[in-house]
This record gives C-alpha cells, structure tokens and sequence, in this order.
C-alpha cells in the first residue's frame, strides 16, 4: 500500500504493538528483476543488500533467489527473524538446476528453520557469512559442487546440513552448533 500503515487497535486495555520493517519477501526473479528495487543495488549480475531484512509472521522468507548466474551480496546486512518460535527462512535458492550462485557477506540469525537453504542448486556457493540461533546455519539438499566457505556458525541446533553430491565444506567456524 505505497508506504502506507493502517490499523485498529482497541485502547480500553494495555497491550504492546511491534512494529517491524518486514513488508515481505525480497525476490530475484528468474529475468533478473527484483520485488523492491529499494532493497537493492544491481550492477551488471551483482545485487548487494542495501539494507538489514526482518522477517515476521506472515512472512516466511527474507530473500528468494529464482536466478542463476548471480552474486548476492549482504554487504554486512543482517536477516533476522522475530519471534522465539519463528519457523521461516533468511535465504532461499528456489528452482532445481539453478547454477552459479554465490551468497557472501551476511549475518542470518533466529530461523528455527534454516537460516540459509539451497535446493538443487549446482556449482553454488556460501562464503564469509554468519549463523547465528538458527535450526539449520546451512541446509544443501539435492545439490552438486556447492561449497560452504570461510563462515561463522554460532548456537544453531546444526551448522551445516549437507545432502548433496561433490558439496565442498571449507574453513568454516562452527561453534556451539
């Protein structure tokens, strides 16, 4: 709604409001185009995150990747989830086959679920980030040759789940996880 907030709130009684800058899921879509070009700065394949992302209910997820052939970069940006029990995802690879991902510069924290997924995805990769409280810090499923590198994990109930073929897992820090 452009911007705009609206809502009722019955005041006869205390209670807390949370305000939060979730206003959905950030997408890279399969053209290359992005859901809020605010989010991001693109040049050439490179979209680096302008911003820290939270993630609420509803939302699910903080960044949905539907391209190949990109670098995302978080730029230092932190996508946390709020709430003690929230079960969405920070970063998604969506579509088997997607190749030549790289995902570097993040700090993804509080996902029950995982704070970063890859599903299917071929010749990816994950380096200098850091997962914190999260189910999952990284969750490979169905991929090949993807590599996890030069990462922080942190108090996660699993650093790093891996179920893929010919995944490369490198100089990583896993602690607590």
């Amino acid at each position: 709604n452009e911007g705009g907030l609206a809502f009722e709130q019955d005041i006869s009684s205390p209670h807390a409001l949370l305000l939060t800058d979730a206003g959905g899921t950030l997408t890279i879509f399969p053209d290359g185009t992005v859901s809020d070009p605010s989010a991001f700065s693109i040049t050439g394949d490179t979209y680096t995150l302008l911003r820290d992302i939270t993630v609420a209910y509803p939302d699910s997820l903080g960044i949905l990747i539907q391209k190949g052939n990109i670098v995302l970069d978080g730029n230092g940006h932190n996508i946390s989830a709020v709430g003690p029990y929230y079960w969405g995802r920070g970063i998604m690879i969506s579509g088997y086959g997607l190749s030549n991902i790289k995902i570097k510069n993040f700090s993804i924290s509080g996902f029950r679920s995982e704070g970063m997924v890859l599903i299917g995805a071929i010749f990816s990769e994950i380096s200098n980030s850091t997962f914190t409280n999260n189910g999952y810090g990284v969750y490979l499923g169905g991929t090949q040759y993807c590599a996890v590198s030069s990462s922080t994990f942190i108090s996660n109930m699993y650093g790093i789940y891996a179920a893929g073929q010919n995944d490369t897992i490198d100089a990583n820090i896993i602690k607590k996880s």
